[in-house]
């Protein structure tokens, strides 16, 4: 299952710390997310793999 937030939300140059901690929790456990490269610090790259299936393009 992949996991899209709203339109205005899939294409961002950054997240907030408040939406990478939301998709941190169970409810998204193990749900892909297709983020580009630069909407993620190195940091949220790391915690995120660690709770979601994360693809980076």
């Amino acid at each position: 299952m992949v996991v899209i937030f709203q339109a205005r939300d899939i294409i961002k140059d950054k997240f907030t710390s408040e939406t990478i901690e939301e998709i941190r929790t169970s409810k998204y456990k193990e749900k892909m997310f297709v983020f580009l490269d630069k909407a993620l610090t190195d940091s949220d790259k790391i915690n995120l793999s660690a709770f979601v299936r994360l693809k980076v393009i």
